[in-house]
C-alpha cells in the first residue's frame, strides 16, 4: 500500500478544496484522507486518520472488469473481509469501496468525513521522475 512505502507526511503535496497542503501542514491537521492507487485492473486504497497517520481501513479491489472480481477489505484491527462482486470498471470499484466504508462494518458514518483524497500517479513521463507539488505548470 502507498503509505507503507513512505510515511504519508513524506509524500508529495496534497490538493484539498483547491488549496495545496504541504507535508508539514498535514502533520497538524485533524482530517481523514482517502488514498488511492489505481492500476489497470485493480484499486488499492487506505483511509488514514491524520495527524496520527492511523490506518482506519485498507483494501484491494481486484480483477476489475474481469471474472472473479472482488474487494478484500481490512479493518484497522486486521480483520479481513472478502466481497465477491462483479466490478465492471474503476468507477464501480470506488463506489463499492465507499459503500463498504460507510456501511455497518465500515469506519465512516458519512462519506463527507473524508476531507482530502490522494491519488498515486505512477507515470510522470520525461518531465517528472519523483514526487512533485501540483502546480499549474505541472498540470499543463
Amino acid at each position: 500500500m502507498i503509505a507503507n512505502v513512505k510515511k504519508l507526511t513524506e509524500l508529495s503535496w496534497i490538493r484539498d478544496s483547491g488549496c495545496i497542503i504541504s507535508p508539514a501542514r498535514l502533520k497538524i491537521l485533524k482530517m481523514k484522507i482517502f488514498i488511492l492507487n489505481c492500476g489497470s485492473s485493480s484499486i488499492k486504497y487506505q483511509l488514514i486518520d491524520m495527524p496520527e497517520e492511523n490506518v482506519l481501513a485498507k483494501g484491494l479491489v481486484d480483477k476489475i472488469g474481469l471474472d472473479g472480481s472482488a474487494v478484500i477489505h481490512t479493518h484497522e484491527n486486521g480483520e479481513k473481509i472478502r466481497f465477491d462482486k462483479n466490478i465492471k470498471d474503476h468507477t464501480d470499484g470506488i463506489k463499492t469501496v465507499i459503500e463498504i466504508l460507510t456501511s455497518d462494518i465500515g469506519v465512516l458514518d458519512e462519506v463527507t468525513e473524508i476531507e482530502a483524497v490522494g491519488h498515486r500517479v505512477v507515470h510522470g513521463g520525461e518531465d517528472f521522475s519523483g514526487s512533485v507539488a501540483i502546480t499549474k505548470e505541472g498540470i499543463a
